[in-house]
């Protein structure tokens, strides 16, 4: 008798799981098309703004972060110098990345991200509107052109930078090479580098459960580099990717 008991509670509790899983995938999809159909014309009006990105991830992430289950926990905000442009660099797992910045994003940030985004209906034309940087990575003669207009708008504008310096997403792989281009930015424009780390969360988080994980950010401290020195592009990437390796390793 208890085993044919147990049977079926086992069985209904799977269901249920399972269920869990559904409603949040499907839950997730339909607020963020929600929101995006909300900004979109908000970001049309506010065209180029520097500050659409901060408005729509305020809007967002509470609710996406309470639908999907998961705790983000913020270790070094006082990092952050919000009196001046910064460039900010942060590892790239998944699309659940766009959730773990809104409680310290700068009012006055772009992200510089690969051109195919601007395809994505509804939510590739916002991130035009909002002003973020696209780039033709096939040709380096257009990108190289807009991290120089980047450049000119941090000088300018007093606006920060958010790239991710793999280029892609590692999808639980670990830590990806770095791309030189936050790093050329930096050199030109004298800003501070803030690399923020993000644990390793795919794989690791299960939807299925009420709570579905945590995850941890690390805000690691400003670093001004000496750019005068020769080679000093790729030893400040090599610098930066292992001292943001080894927080990984920390967290892990």
């Amino acid at each position: 008798m208890p085993s044919s008991i147990t049977q079926p509670n086992a069985s209904l509790k799977k269901r249920t799981r399972n269920l869990l899983w559904w409603m949040r995938i499907v839950g997730i999809g339909v607020w963020f098309s929600i929101c995006s159909l909300i900004w979109m014309p908000i970001s049309f009006l506010l065209f180029r703004d520097p500050g659409n990105n901060t408005r729509f991830i305020k809007f967002l992430v509470p609710l996406a972060r309470k639908i999907l289950g998961i705790k983000v926990v913020n270790l070094g905000v006082e990092n952050i110098a919000y009196n001046e442009p910064s460039i900010f660099i942060m590892n790239h797992q998944s699309n659940i990345d766009v959730l773990l910045n809104a409680d310290f994003y700068p009012k006055k940030c772009l992200v510089i991200a690969k051109r195919e985004l601007a395809f994505i209906p509804v939510f590739g034309w916002l991130f035009y509107f909002s002003g973020n940087v696209l780039l033709k990575r096939s040709n380096k003669a257009t990108s190289k052109q807009k991290m120089s207009e980047s450049s000119r708008y941090i000088l300018d504008k007093m606006v920060s930078i958010w790239i991710f310096p793999e280029g892609t997403r590692s999808k639980g792989k670990g830590l990806g090479e770095f791309k030189k281009g936050a790093f050329h930015l930096a050199a030109e424009t004298k800003a501070p580098i803030i690399p923020i780390v993000a644990s390793d969360y795919v794989g690791k988080l299960d939807f299925s459960k009420w709570n579905a994980g945590t995850i941890t950010v690390h805000i690691l401290p400003p670093l001004r580099e000496d750019w005068s020195q020769p080679g000093a592009i790729d030893t400040v990437q090599k610098k930066i990717r292992q001292l943001m390796q080894n927080t990984l390793m920390q967290q892990s």
